[in-house]
């Protein structure tokens, strides 16, 4: 399978398969779309390595061969970013897997990273969860700017 993506006023829906390449992929089109937003370089620089910790972790975590799924909603103070994935579950390990471009370090850099985020101008939020009746992990993260 290749790369779908689909798009309307303010979504963004990309699902491309699970391999390790697309973790890129994925990381680069949400940079793309966050270009629009007030971010500093050191926040923009954060929230790259943040995406790609996430998609890392859904890979990871994926049964195989199965798709990722990448939903990105914007609008003008807001944003919001699902990762979902196949899957069994996770785990809160954090040992490397050798075959991800990224770190693999998981959760809890994740966590890490969402907190230094928060500013007097800027609110973030992780969180992840599994759907056991569609066997689904999703990873969820916003942005929202404080007027």
């Amino acid at each position: 399978m290749e790369a779908t993506v689909t798009a309307s006023k303010g979504q963004l829906n990309l699902l491309v398969p699970n391999k390790t390449e697309n973790t890129a992929l994925i990381r680069e089109v949400i940079m793309t779309l966050l270009r629009h937003y007030r971010l500093s370089e050191e926040q923009t620089d954060d929230i790259r390595l943040l995406i790609g910790e996430a998609v890392a972790n859904a890979i990871r975590h994926s049964r195989k061969p199965s798709d990722v799924e990448c939903t990105a909603c914007l609008d003008s103070d807001h944003i919001r970013i699902q990762i979902i994935n196949s899957s069994d579950g996770f785990s809160r390990d954090t040992s490397p897997r050798s075959d991800l471009a990224e770190s693999g370090m998981g959760c809890d850099m994740i966590k890490e990273l969402v907190l230094g985020l928060c500013s007097s101008e800027l609110h973030a939020e992780s969180k992840y969860g599994f759907d056991p009746r569609e066997k689904k992990t999703i990873f969820k993260f916003s942005l929202r700017w404080k007027l």
